[in-house]
């Protein structure tokens, strides 16, 4: 079919390094290669039109290479390859980027539980793009969470409500096209 030669494979290693400090190492890696989704090669609608553009597959390799330091704060740093990458252009329509884009990340989280149901969480993350006219992200993102956790019915059950803050550097986002309900 359509998908004939597509793969993607995943690994995710865990290297325990402490148990009683709860400190490990990880090593997440991925591979993948997609054949294009079927709204890039065919689309007819009342605004747009196109018929077998022909594109290439997408191939991703990814690495996330982390560090727990206990059981509340832990680091990662990650890249991101991505060959024949998939957009839509400044006209909504779509287009494949030949050259290999890349994407690199730092992470770094605090997240503790008190009086056994009052959590909090603080993510941080600083983020860069070798080409930000097809990839537009936030050089800096933080996520700060306050949330109630409990655990009902006999341990049947676990529950977590509460609100989170996302703040954002500012960038260039992307904008909505309502006929093919994507982002370009």
């Amino acid at each position: 079919g359509a998908n004939k030669g597509n793969y993607q494979a995943e690994n995710r290693t865990v290297l325990l390094l402490n148990r009683a400090k709860q400190r490990y190492l990880y090593l997440n890696l991925l591979a993948e290669d997609r054949s294009a989704d079927y709204i890039y090669n065919y689309w007819v609608s009342n605004h747009f039109t196109w018929f077998n553009n022909g594109y290439r597959s997408q191939q991703q390799t990814q690495a996330i290479l982390g560090f727990s330091f206990n059981k509340y704060f832990s680091s990662s740093v990650f890249i991101q390859n991505i060959n024949n990458y998939l957009y839509f252009d400044n006209v909504a329509l779509p287009r494949q980027y030949a050259t290999t884009l890349t994407n690199l990340g730092v992470n770094v989280n605090f997240t503790k539980v008190f009086f056994k149901h009052l959590g909090t969480s603080i993510d941080y993350r600083l983020q860069n793009t070798s080409n930000t006219t097809y990839v537009r992200m936030p050089k800096h993102q933080a996520t700060a969470k306050l949330f109630y956790t409990g655990i009902f019915f006999k341990h049947n059950l676990q529950l977590q409500m509460g609100g989170q803050l996302q703040m954002y550097d500012s960038f260039y986002a992307y904008a909505y096209m309502p006929s093919t309900q994507a982002f370009y």
